[in-house]
This record gives C-alpha cells, sequence and structure tokens, in this order.
C-alpha cells in the first residue's frame, strides 16, 4: 500500500523512462562531489558562518562542566536541563572537544553535516518507491544545498535537523506499513525534536498530510467496491505512526507550554502583504547568502525544479487518470501545503528574523522527493546530472572565494585574542556599517534586497572563538539568553537583561548598550571590551559607548591590518 507513489503494477519498467540504479559514474561523481564540498571547512583557519563561533564557545562551556573544577564559567552560565530542542550539535561538539581542539572540533562536526546530507537525501528518495530507487540524478540536488543561507548563518542545529528530517522520513517510507517498526522512527522522532523543534513540526505536517491523502484515495477506492479499507490502514499505518510520534509530541507541548519560544516572550512580526515574499520564493533565496553569482545559481536550480514538475506533470497526465493521479501525487501535495506555511508564517518569531529562509528548504525538499516518483528518458537522466554537477562546482567556487575573503577579517578580528587575559570576561561589540566588511568591498558580495532583506553579519559573533580562545565569558553569547540552549546565564548577572532593553543591542542592531551599568548592578566589571569598526567614523549614535569607554577602560590594542578591531581593558 502505497501513501504517495503510484503502486508497483503502475510503475512497471519501460524502455525509454524508467527509474535506474546509480550507475558507477553517478555514484564516482556523487562520492567526489561530497570530497569537494569538504574543502572550504579545511582549507582555511575559519569558516566564517555568523553563529558557528557561539556555538563553539557554549560547547567549550559544556565541556568546561565536565572536565573542570570550579570556574568563571560556573559563576556566569548555569545548565538549563530542561527537555529543550537545540541540543544535538552542542552535544556533539562537546563531545568532540574530548579528542581534539575547539576548533578542529567545529571543523569535524561541520564535515559530519557535509557527508550526511547528501546521503540523507539519497536514502529519502530511494525511500519513496522502495521496490523502485529513484533517479540518480535527483541526489545531486543535494549539493546546491549544503552551504545554503541558514547554514551560513550558523545555524548548526537547523542545518543538522535537515538531515535528521531526511533520514526519519526515508525510514518512515519504508516502515510506515510495519508496526513493529515503530520503536526506531520513535527514537528518529525524539532526535529530530532535540536537533530543531520546526523540523520535528514539519516532519508531523509532511506525514500527516501523505496519510490524509492516502485516507481519500482509499475512501474513494472503497467507494468502487475495491477490497482496501480504511479499517486496515488505519491499523497498519496511521495508528502506528501516531503511537511513534506521540511520545515526542507530548514533550514538544511540554516544552511550549512552559516556554515562550525565546527570552523575551512570543514576539509575532508579520502582515499578509509582508509575508508573501514571492521574489525570494521564485529565486529561492534561502540558497543566497553573499553573491548575485550565487543568486544566478539559485535561479537555475529553481528553474530545473521547475522544468521537471512541469515535465513530470505533463508525464502523469495524459496516460494516467483518476486514481492513478491521486496515487502519484501524494508529496506533491505535501509540497504544496508547505508552500502555504512558508508564504503565511510570520517573517519573526521570538527575536528570530529567519523564520522564512528556513521555511522555505523544506517545500523544495518534498518536491525533489516528489520528483523520484516520476520516470525520465535517458537524455534528461544524463543531461540533468551534467548541469547539476555543473551548477554544484559553480557554487562551490563562488562560496569558498567568499570564505578566503572573510578569512582575513576574521584573522584580523581574532588578533585581539592574545591580548585578553584567561578566564576573564569579554564583551563584543560589533559597530555596523554600510557595507559587508569596508567601504570597498565588492558590490558583488551583497545580494540585491528583494532576495533577503535582512543582512547576513558575518563578524556579529566572531567574538565566540576569542573568548574559545581565552577559556573567557562572553557577555554576547545569545544563547545563554534563550530557554532552548543547555546553559543559561545565571538570572543575576544576564547581561542581556542587565545592559540592554532588548536581545539586538548586544548584538550589533542597536547601540545603548549600559557597559558601566553593569559594574554598578553586578559588582562585576567587564574585564575586556572588543570593538570592530569599519566605518572610518562612528556614527552618531555610536559616540555613547565610546563615551563610556574613555571613562574606565584603555585601548591596549589596535589591530595593524585596517584598525577595524580595537580591544579596551578596565583601568580598575
Amino acid at each position: 500500500m502505497q501513501v504517495f507513489a503510484p503502486r508497483s503494477s503502475d510503475t512497471e519498467p519501460s524502455s525509454q523512462s524508467v527509474p535506474f540504479r546509480s550507475s558507477t559514474l553517478d555514484n564516482g561523481l556523487f562520492f567526489a562531489l561530497i570530497a569537494l564540498f569538504l574543502l572550504p571547512i579545511w582549507l582555511f583557519e575559519y569558516l566564517p558562518t555568523q553563529d558557528g563561533p557561539i556555538h563553539v564557545h557554549t560547547a567549550d562551556v559544556l565541556h568546561s562542566f565536565l572536565t573542570d573544577g570550579p570556574s568563571i564559567f560556573q559563576d556566569y552560565y548555569v545548565p538549563n536541563l530542561q527537555l529543550a530542542p537545540n541540543w544535538t550539535t552542542q552535544v556533539i561538539l562537546t563531545g568532540l572537544m574530548f579528542i581534539a581542539s575547539p576548533a578542529i572540533a567545529e571543523k569535524l562536526l561541520l564535515s559530519l553535516y557535509v557527508i550526511l546530507l547528501p546521503l540523507a537525501v539519497r536514502y529519502a528518495l530511494n525511500g519513496v518507491r522502495p521496490e523502485v530507487p529513484a533517479p540518480s540524478f535527483l541526489a545531486f540536488l543535494a549539493f546546491p544545498l549544503c552551504y545554503n543561507l541558514t547554514f551560513n548563518m550558523g545555524f548548526y542545529n537547523f542545518a543538522y535537523s535537515l538531515v535528521v528530517f531526511l533520514f526519519t522520513l526515508g525510514y518512515w517510507f519504508r516502515s510506515r506499513n510495519r508496526p513493529s517498526q515503530i520503536g526506531l522512527l520513535m527514537v528518529l522522532s525524539l532526535g529530530l525534536y532535540f536537533t530543531h523543534l520546526f523540523s520535528f513540526i514539519v516532519f508531523c505536517i509532511v506525514v500527516g498530510v501523505l496519510i490524509l491523502w492516502q485516507g481519500i484515495r482509499l475512501f474513494l477506492s472503497s467507494r468502487r467496491g475495491h477490497p482496501i479499507t480504511l479499517k486496515r490502514f488505519l491499523i497498519k499505518t496511521t495508528l502506528p505512526t501516531g503511537m511513534a510520534l506521540l511520545p515526542t509530541c507530548l514533550i514538544c507541548l511540554q516544552f511550549l507550554s512552559q516556554n515562550s519560544t525565546g527570552s523575551k516572550g512570543p514576539r509575532w512580526v508579520a502582515s499578509v502583504v509582508d509575508n508573501l515574499r514571492l521574489g525570494s520564493l521564485i529565486t529561492l533565496s534561502s540558497l543566497v547568502s553573499y553573491s548575485w553569482f550565487e543568486l544566478v545559481c539559485a535561479i537555475a536550480i529553481g528553474l530545473v525544479l521547475i522544468g521537471l514538475t512541469v515535465y513530470s506533470l505533463w508525464r502523469r497526465g495524459i496516460p494516467e487518470q483518476g486514481e492513478k493521479i491521486m496515487a502519484g501525487n501524494g508529496l506533491l501535495m505535501v509540497t504544496l501545503v508547505l508552500l502555504g506555511v512558508y508564504l503565511f508564517a510570520p517573517r519573526g518569531l521570538s527575536g528570530s528574523v529567519t523564520i522564512k529562509d528556513r521555511l522555505l528548504l523544506y517545500p523544495i525538499l518534498t518536491l525533489m522527493l516528489w520528483l523520484a516518483t516520476g520516470r525520465y528518458p535517458s537524455w534528461i537522466r544524463r543531461g540533468m546530472t551534467g548541469l547539476l554537477v555543473s551548477i554544484s562546482i559553480a557554487l562551490l567556487v563562488i562560496q569558498t572565494t567568499t570564505y578566503g575573503y572573510l578569512n582575513d577579517y576574521w584573522r584580523e578580528y581574532t588578533s585581539t585574542a592574545p591580548f585578553i587575559e584567561e578566564h576573564s570576561t569579554l564583551l563584543a561589540i560589533n559597530l555596523p556599517s554600510s557595507s559587508l566588511a569596508s567601504p570597498q568591498a565588492p558590490d558583488l558580495w551583497r545580494p540585491p534586497k528583494f532576495v533577503r532583506p535582512w543582512q547576513l553579519n558575518p563578524f556579529i559573533n566572531v567574538s565566540g572563538h576569542m573568548a574559545v580562545s581565552r577559556k573567557a565569558v562572553l557577555l554576547n553569547n545569545y544563547q545563554a539568553n534563550e530557554d532552548y540552549f543547555p546553559v543559561n546565564f545565571r538570572p543575576e548577572l544576564n547581561p542581556f537583561e542587565i545592559m540592554a532593553a532588548d536581545d539586538w543591542r548586544l548584538l550589533g542592531k542597536k547601540l545603548h548598550v549600559d557597559i558601566l551599568g553593569y559594574a554598578v548592578s553586578t559588582g562585576r566589571p567587564i574585564d575586556y571590551v572588543a570593538i570592530w569598526q569599519t566605518a572610518d567614523r562612528p556614527l552618531q549614535e555610536q559616540e555613547a559607548i565610546f563615551q563610556q569607554l574613555s571613562t574606565a577602560y584603555e585601548l591596549i590594542y589596535t589591530s595593524p591590518q585596517r584598525g577595524y578591531a580595537r580591544l579596551y581593558r578596565y583601568k580598575g
């Protein structure tokens, strides 16, 4: 019984267009691309993601809790022991730090992601119709997704959740009619929840829509006298799936009922008109981080998906009618539902303004899975393989060049670290300017605003690496201010509550930061303040920060490269 694809009898091989097993050449290209996509991680000292350094710092704090005696970390942080999502990559990073340095541990974590994402896509594709392997060229669509916008934002848990989402969905495809297999599905769903809440919720939506679609199909079949009954479907598929997901759903509801999905409560930033970001949908903006070149590649991927969709619908519409269309298009209906979720979801919630950038990736994945139910002639298979490999390599070259460009600036910023005393406190302030890195930064590194209006800032959390190297408490560690990460600031020392009226002020979006007030409120002055400023002169609203620094701090270091990084030490 198929939930989403035509029955085996509907998909007998033909001489010209069948799903085919991966050839030796396809396998070789596939694994060669995996190896190539590992290069950016190991070519440079840093892979410059926006939030990545904070993940490393938080994992370093957890590692210290497990290995060290009393330290400054215990003074400022407390473990968050509730059953919250966003734990998986922190746990993996912490474990890797037992065998490698924090910098190498991050590279190993990212390498594992780059290896697993294409394998997860392939596993899910081949699970759509286990009796007929999926067209192998579709697996190459995984590579343009590797270094997507959310990955470059450093959302490591979300990136890994796509991997777990695909493996879980692929397993459900294979085991949905075997009630004895619900135990592993239960474990996978728990892993998905603890990796990222979004992906667990979307998985439930996908499974729910597919089960509903199949139920409608069986209802229509029963009216025509078919022997398959809804009762059998409920017993073999719906009930076991519900039982497998129930424990995770209860944990999820318990977390949501006790927390506001953000330290400041739910903040719904949306309007119906604003939500309809059709430009972002058409251009697949979730694949664009910095460059017009990336935009061109993203549009090319979109055209590939549209072309394959039109072809598949045309192929289905001529020889297949009625029930066969119902049988084969469950995943297409899922894709339409997820597109609706994307269009009408808020663009921001609880301080996050990246909701849509994440949600756009799910309909791309489910559309890929629906395309696996189609049959393609050899010329399409060969042409798509060549085209997708070419786009993937072009994107890799573009992104690797960008990472190399940004590494030069990251090295300048982190050059302040040796001048920070170990086991001290550090506040890093990223002063915004009008360009990515300097007034002379190439415009090609900046996408047009209609694609993604929220500017990715690759410098905002570089201080995480500085804190790790000096075992310092990073006071602008936003994760410690949220209720869904494994460590929190002690309430009486929480800088987000004491120095700033909202989270953005310590993250560089707003600049009314009461540096001196922190010492007054806590009795603990901030030992070091690092400033990253790419503008020639401070903006008017930044003057208050420098007035506070001139009162109680001394400038001890200015980076020799461009003078963008400065370090101030408390005079007391």
